[in-house]
């Protein structure tokens, strides 16, 4: 049951990402950050298995229970079809792997200084905000990465959100809120990574992970190292 909710949280936190307007960092914004904090939140410590919820249109709250039940059902017979690809990374850090690729990839960052990626396995608001007050940089950048196994393969998506610290920074905000420094116009720069693969199994999962962890890290690095 813990896995399902899980599952639902991570499905509504980046549909909600995905949703929100993408932010390229603007080369003026760039020269302005002398060095950003980092922070990797990856909520989940296994492989999510998921899959497409059932549509019954025009039933009401009848129709919504009874779809509930039946992607119920259908996600419990995924998850035991997948048992032996999750059984698989039992002793695979996949959070790890990711911190180390991000680490490796904003050492080439030449724009600004990245510091060393900080690791969580929460993502509140309250974390995030306590992580922005005590940062000394000019920014903070945040990334929430979420990974699963649904019916069209292995899918990795990171949400990357670059908030300022500075008052020469706070100037390129796209819809200033002084209430709230994490509120979502506050945001600098904002990017959806994915990586997806097909044909997963026991054999590959922990290749295709470690690829698609490295993959992410390099688009992140490259695109905040890429101003417009």
């Amino acid at each position: 049951m813990r896995l399902k909710i899980i599952s639902l949280y991570c499905a509504l936190l980046f549909l909600s990402g995905c949703a929100t307007t993408e932010l390229s960092l603007t080369k003026d914004a760039q020269r302005e950050i002398k060095s950003a904090d980092s922070t990797l939140m990856v909520p989940q410590n296994n492989l999510l298995v998921r899959v497409n919820p059932v549509q019954l249109h025009g039933f009401g709250i009848i129709g919504a229970v009874v779809g509930a039940a039946i992607d119920s059902s259908r996600t419990a017979e995924a998850e035991k079809t997948a048992q032996p690809i999750t059984e698989k990374l039992k002793d695979y850090n996949f959070r790890q792997i990711l911190l180390t690729e991000l680490d490796e990839n904003f050492r080439r960052v030449i724009a600004f200084k990245i510091t060393k990626t900080q690791v969580s396995e929460v993502n509140s608001e309250s974390f995030r905000r306590i992580k922005y007050d005590k940062s000394v940089e000019s920014a903070v950048l945040f990334i929430n990465c979420d990974y699963s196994l649904g019916e069209g393969g292995l899918s990795v998506v990171a949400l990357a959100e670059l908030f300022p610290k500075t008052e020469g920074l706070k100037k390129f905000r796209k819809q200033p809120d002084d209430t709230n420094p994490l509120a979502t116009g506050n945001a600098i720069y904002r990017k959806t990574f994915r990586v997806a693969r097909q044909g997963v199994s026991e054999l590959n999962i922990k290749t295709y992970l470690s690829e698609s962890a490295a993959s992410i890290a390099k688009q992140l690095a490259d695109d905040l190292d890429h101003g417009l």
